[in-house]
């Protein structure tokens, strides 16, 4: 969405209007209670919608851009001392939107979602660590010594010339003087809800990614509402004919109540998301995803792809949090396995797993275990 600079201040002043309106006092508290884990205004979107319809029409079509134009709002807000937010915190803050009125079907996603705004209602069934990503590089002139600061988005971008010298390098990245962000992705399975309450899985999945101060807060096994934007990642970028997958850029997650969290049946959670029940069909379709692996898959892929799979074919039910947990932290050790498996009886884990990336030497990781 293209927007001229009048209907950009004029967006920007809705904002601010709407905040003033509805969110003050959550404003002024969380610039009280600011911290690297919560910085985030976390805004409902039949909030917005009931202020202004067009408002929110433009959420849900050009999230990107509308929610950069409500964190400018934000950060210009004055509260009680007649200072602005800006002003009162080291940092920035976001605004992340929730409760859009109805959820997107995992399995209805098409080419029109790509870059809006949507709900996906289903079960966590996998978490990566927290990891670090670079969102702004500092790159310093071999030649001259003139920094330049170039925002990453993917694969890492260099400068094209120096900004000092003009000329094409060589340079080298200063990472004290570089931005980075905490990330996690987690791995979210459809689900439908039956009139009695019965979850049961689709057997379509997402990944979701999650950065900031909402890196490390979805945990495994919950059953949740993602609010995020809708993104197309390639598959096999070697491939003559690339074929996209949608993945999610999650804004905010919100738990479901736990009366919603009915067990699942342990013949519905095996077959439906990976379609491996016993362990001769496991070595046929593990062979042939080890075929197609790169060399550099991510530790995550190893296990969504082997792992996992593995698990399901052993008669774990990965579904339900009372057998299998994922970056499960032990409360006698605090050590935190990729998996721990429990027994009917079992109230701690008689199955570890530890998960290394393709390629790693499993005789220096032992110790973990």
């Amino acid at each position: 969405m293209d927007t001229h600079p009048d209907d950009r201040r004029d967006v920007i002043a809705a904002f601010e209007d709407l905040f003033h309106k509805e969110y003050t006092q959550e404003i002024e508290a969380l610039v009280d209670e600011y911290s690297l884990d919560n910085k985030s205004l976390v805004v409902d979107y039949g909030v917005v919608n009931e202020y202004d319809a067009e408002l929110a029409a433009g959420l849900q079509e050009s999230p990107s851009q509308m929610l950069e134009y409500a964190e400018t709002a934000l950060a210009a807000f004055h509260i009680a001392d007649h200072t602005t937010v800006a002003d009162r915190l080291p940092g920035s803050l976001h605004v992340r939107i929730r409760g859009l009125p109805s959820p997107t079907p995992l399995s209805g996603i098409t080419a029109t979602h790509l870059g809006q705004l949507c709900r996906f209602d289903g079960i966590i069934s996998e978490t990566s660590g927290v990891q670090k990503t670079i969102t702004t590089a500092a790159y310093e002139c071999q030649r001259c010594g003139t920094l330049s600061r170039i925002p990453q988005d993917g694969d890492i971008q260099e400068p094209h010339e120096c900004q000092g010298c003009e000329r094409q390098g060589p340079f080298r990245m200063n990472q004290t003087k570089s931005d980075f962000t905490d990330q996690q992705t987690i791995e979210l399975i459809g689900i439908d809800q039956s009139a009695d309450g019965v979850l049961t899985p689709t057997g379509n999945a997402i990944e979701v990614t999650f950065t900031d101060d909402y890196a490390g807060r979805p945990t495994a096994g919950g059953v949740v509402s993602v609010t995020g934007i809708v993104e197309f990642a390639e598959m096999d970028p070697a491939s003559d004919e690339p074929v996209y997958e949608p993945l999610c850029d999650g804004l905010s997650i919100v738990h479901r109540d736990e009366h919603l969290q009915t067990e699942i049946s342990r013949e519905t959670a095996e077959t439906t998301a990976t379609g491996i029940t016993d362990l001769e069909t496991y070595a046929d379709r593990a062979t042939a995803a080890l075929a197609t692996l790169p060399e550099q898959a991510r530790e995550e892929e190893t296990k969504a792809k082997l792992i996992t799979p593995f698990v399901t074919a052993l008669g774990w039910n990965k579904f339900d949090s009372r057998e299998v947990r994922l970056e499960y932290t032990d409360p006698k050790t605090q050590q935190r396995p990729d998996y721990a498996l429990f027994g009917t009886e079992s109230e701690s884990p008689d199955i570890i797993i530890e998960a290394k990336q393709i390629g790693t030497k499993l005789e220096n990781k032992q110790g973990q275990l």
